[in-house]
């Protein structure tokens, strides 16, 4: 199994807790090397070792550590274009358990609209792609998206109806039936993660061939 999935396991519990077995007299044992095997759907079993002279008898088993809340992720993006239309590029950064994603990518021939609605669905995507790998198939993330684009948040607020770009707006409505989204709109320079996304993007626009991978420097 991939180290970054018990990463993102045991993350939420780290500093917090340490995981301990009682009897029933109060006696208190360590768990020395908690193990765990845990199957696609989310669902899976946890192994306490405890150490050679201890003396426990399993009687009824409890649930002891439960989802207190399902995924959340707090998502930046931005799209830009070398002349409208013309090059475009898109990206986004999303918090998460254990640090960052991030992408940005280029279309040859695009709008400053459509690269912006591109960013988010992009991003989207991910955050269902990240939801399943770290909480299984049975949850749904809440997903906070921040972009400087008046036209897509108010477009996806249901607040601006417009004819154009219909299909990268459908499927972006499509997400949000699966999760909960709230489009927030923010400066450009409001913080770090935005001002990197529109760096990013404004990259990808102006550059030919355009590749970025996740672990290149910014």
């Amino acid at each position: 199994m991939d180290k970054n999935y018990f990463d993102y396991f045991w993350q939420p519990f780290m500093g917090e807790a340490e995981l301990v077995v009682m009897d029933d007299q109060g006696n208190i044992t360590p768990i020395e090397k908690p193990k765990y095997h845990m199957l696609e759907d989310g669902t899976g079993k946890i192994a306490l070792m405890l150490p050679a002279n201890a003396r426990l008898t399993i009687g009824k088993v409890e649930p002891v550590l439960t989802k207190s809340k399902e995924a959340t992720f707090v998502v930046w993006v931005d799209g830009a274009c070398s002349g409208n239309p013309g090059p475009g590029g898109w990206a986004y950064l999303i918090q998460k358990i254990g640090g960052y994603a991030k992408m940005a990518g280029r279309e040859e021939d695009s709008t400053n609209q459509k690269m912006e609605l591109r960013a988010a669905l992009e991003a989207l995507q991910r955050c269902v792609s990240l939801s399943i790998f770290i909480y299984g198939k049975g949850h749904r993330p809440t997903v906070e998206i921040h972009s400087d684009s008046e036209y897509v948040v108010r477009t996806m607020n249901l607040e601006f109806n417009g004819k154009a770009n219909l299909g990268l707006i459908n499927q972006l409505k499509q997400l949000c039936l699966w999760m909960p989204v709230k489009w927030m709109h923010v400066p450009r320079n409001s913080s770090s993660e935005m001002e990197l996304c529109d760096r990013l993007a404004k990259k990808a626009s102006k550059t030919p061939n355009f590749e970025y991978k996740e672990g290149d420097a910014l």
